[in-house]
């Protein structure tokens, strides 16, 4: 007689057969078709083929190799040929909560037909299942023994989750990602062997602020990292992906892909390499205040088109500059909790090797000036290294003199970011400041106060006077007759009065704020978009230009309108962005703006500043602050106009200190002026103001600052098909440039 086995034995069974077939669980086991263990057995006894073929091969690092197709609850289907990997463009460094990165997925089709299906990135592998404020999905197809590469942007939650499903819908590839943590200060070295890190990584960069801080308040909210006063920060070093096929490094096709990075290092012969996209990438990463290093490994590097667009110029190599030579003292740690040791020793710097010395070179041309570690360049509000020295090779590599500095340029770039405002990527900041400058219903509240006048006239008028009159002709019931007339003319009134407050059609506002440097036709920008509409719907919005990234700007998650981010050739959108009438949906984009020929800030005579206005529009409303103590004012400026700063009008009033390298903006003490200059223009500036994180300049204390508004906005009549009522497009230069 054949006895059932007590559940416990049958248990531990299951256990025993998924151990040897590698499954975590019987769930796996029977997600393979297998009914019973003795059919698992079977199939790992007598059949290792079929089990290799069942269970996914893992291998090294951020990729995994599919070899079958499998659905919950069925047998395995035929064998799929697609081998995938998966992996973050910049490292697992670059995964940082709040912040954008991006994922390199590579899909090759082995089999003998097409294959299609998307690509889906959760930020969090707990709710995959879930709607997500930021999930990111990209179709593929592949043709047979073709291969595709797609790069996906994602704002980053707790993990993510890369899944690749096919065209049943059905997960062919699945792998989770964890984060990185917040504080360090993350340099790029694109490199494949990335000797460098080891030399540099763990050390303090004794800056003095922190802008990857985190920042928490209020229990469960998150607050953006800011810049921090004397928060030690340490080294990290991250590698780039290499493109096997092509040998050029992979790195990210959107600007906020590198919103996680404070600089990176490259070899100017894979500089000058890079492709279209990625170079202007990097470009834009650069310009929005991020920190390249180039080492120089041949001399015609330095005539190519890409570094003379960085350094302002055809450069030329020249003896090692007396700057270069000169000692560098890092700072050291100013505090550090008690039971926690440095990471590292604070190098100390020392005098070049004999071989090194032979190797140390300076430059010059365009932009470039002397500088510690060979000749710096500023590349809008960022800045540009062309190294005496290579980081990489020996003997640099080595040398205590070459990692001194590279731990500086870490410092500078940390402390340069105090003074940009809205980088790139950088994890959402959101207060109601913006959404309240941009929603109708805040210049629609007089509709509120008339409805309830009218309330008012019509209890007085419906009830005593409706019934003394009627009782004085001796008819008081007559007054129940009228009672319902004048109810209907007052519903109708009100009606009419919120219909002409709200509107009976969608509109779409815009605020744009652009950073720049003096003198430069591009700038960094950050633009929120707002949609309103009178009945509930879903809008696709899409991003202005195919490196642009864009996502709904909210701060509380937990009511917020849902929209699933989608990946094409022309960029990012929104798909299906829920719409709720009479409500305000705000889309923040990250993007770049031509800016026509530039705004040019050129020196005049001392304490001068002439101001050269070559955008292709007026600027009104001008506040230039070059000394911290004043602002100067000017209404307007033609294009093609100059000015000087001594024709402009000091205010009362000045910037207050913001941090250790500037001082903050107060649209209060100027609102006169700039609301006559363009109605409006205080609020808005007021509206931004709130939203920089804290301890950010907009004013370096060094290099004169000019605010000003851009006449026309952008010039766009419509967005997502909704008619533009209000276009404002903001703009600060920071520094000198520009043709005089």
């Amino acid at each position: 007689m054949n006895r059932r086995r007590p559940r416990r034995q049958r248990t531990r069974a299951w256990w025993m057969v998924a151990a040897v077939l590698g499954l975590s669980s019987p769930a796996q086991a029977a997600v393979l078709g297998l009914s019973s263990p003795a059919q698992a057995a079977v199939l790992g006894t007598a059949s290792p083929a079929r089990a290799a073929v069942a269970r996914p091969l893992k291998n090294a690092g951020a990729s995994f190799a599919w070899a079958a197709d499998s659905v919950p609850g069925s047998p395995a289907s035929t064998p799929s040929a697609l081998e995938i990997t998966a992996a973050p463009v910049l490292g697992d460094s670059s995964l940082v909560q709040g912040y954008f990165a991006e994922f390199f997925v590579s899909i090759r089709n082995r089999g003998g037909s097409p294959r299609a299906g998307e690509v889906v990135i959760v930020p969090s592998a707990y709710s995959a299942s879930k709607p997500s404020r930021a999930k990111t999905r990209a179709e593929y197809t592949v043709a047979a023994g073709a291969a595709v590469q797609l790069h996906l942007p994602v704002r980053l939650e707790t993990s993510s989750l890369v899944r690749v499903v096919d065209e049943q819908g059905r997960a062919v590839f699945e792998q989770s990602f964890p984060h990185a943590g917040h504080g360090n200060t993350v340099l790029v070295d694109v490199d494949r062997a990335s000797a460098l890190g080891d030399k540099i990584a763990k050390s303090l960069v004794g800056s003095a602020t922190n802008p990857w801080a985190t920042r928490l308040a209020g229990g469960t909210r998150w607050h953006p990292p800011g810049p921090a006063p004397r928060v030690d920060t340490a080294v990290e070093v991250a590698r780039a992906l290499y493109d096997d096929a092509t040998g050029e490094p992979l790195l990210p096709l959107h600007a906020a892909g590198y919103s996680r990075i404070a600089a990176v290092v490259i070899r100017s012969n894979e500089l000058v390499l890079l492709s279209a996209a990625r170079l202007d990438a990097l470009a834009s990463w650069v310009l929005s205040g991020g920190t390249l290093a180039v080492a120089t490994t041949r001399s015609e590097d330095l005539r190519h088109a890409t570094i003379a667009a960085f350094v302002g110029g055809a450069a030329v190599r020249t003896r090692v500059h007396e700057d270069t030579l000169a000692p560098v003292l890092l700072k050291s740690p100013s505090t550090y909790p008690a039971p926690r040791p440095p990471p590292r020793d604070v190098p100390t710097d020392t005098a070049p090797t004999t071989a090194l010395v032979e190797t140390l070179s300076g430059y010059q041309g365009g932009n470039l000036q002397p500088s510690s570690y060979g000749a710096s360049a500023s590349y809008g509000l960022g800045e540009v290294h062309l190294l005496a020295f290579d980081p990489q090779r020996l003997p640099g590599v080595e040398t205590s003199f070459v990692h001194v500095r590279m731990i500086d340029i870490l410092r500078r770039a940390n402390e340069r970011q105090s003074s940009v405002l809205c980088p790139p990527g950088e994890p959402e900041h959101f207060n109601d400041s913006v959404a309240r400058a941009l929603d109708p219903n805040e210049t629609s509240r007089w509709s509120i106060l008339l409805a309830t006048l009218l309330l008012c006239v019509y209890a007085g008028v419906a009830g005593p006077l409706n019934f003394a009159l009627w009782r004085r002709r001796n008819r008081p019931l007559m007054a129940l007759s009228t009672l319902p007339i004048a109810s209907a003319v007052t519903f109708a009134l009100i009606v009419g009065i919120g219909l002409a407050a709200k509107g009976c059609t969608g509109r779409a506002r815009r605020l744009t704020l652009v950073e720049t440097g003096a003198g430069m036709t591009l700038g960094t920008a950050r633009t929120w978009r707002s949609f309103y509409v009178p009945v509930s719907t879903k809008l696709a919005v899409w991003a202005e230009e195919a490196a642009s990234v864009v996502g709904i700007a909210r701060d509380d998650f937990s009511d917020a309108p849902t929209g699933l981010v989608k990946l094409e050739r022309d960029g990012m959108g929104l798909e299906a962005l829920e719409l709720r009438p009479w409500e305000t949906t705000l889309v923040r984009e990250d993007r770049t703006v031509q800016l026509g020929g530039g705004v040019a800030l050129s020196e005049g005579t001392p304490d001068e500043v002439m101001i050269i206005n070559r955008s292709g529009r007026a600027l009104r409303g001008m506040i230039l602050v070059r000394a911290p103590s004043t602002y100067l004012f000017a209404a307007r400026l033609e294009d093609g106009a100059r000015l000087s700063s001594k024709q402009m009008v000091a205010l009362s009033l000045g910037p207050t200190p913001a941090s250790p390298f500037g001082f903050q903006f107060q649209p209060e003490d100027a609102r006169v002026e700039l609301d006559e200059a363009s109605a409006g223009a205080a609020d808005a500036w007021k509206s931004l103001v709130s939203q920089v994180v804290d301890g950010r300049a907009w004013f370096p204390g060094d290099v004169p600052v000019l605010l000003a508004q851009l006449e026309g906005g952008e010039g766009k009549r419509q967005d997502s098909g909704l008619p533009i009522e209000s276009d404002r497009l903001l703009v600060r230069v920071v520094g000198f440039g520009g043709a005089p």
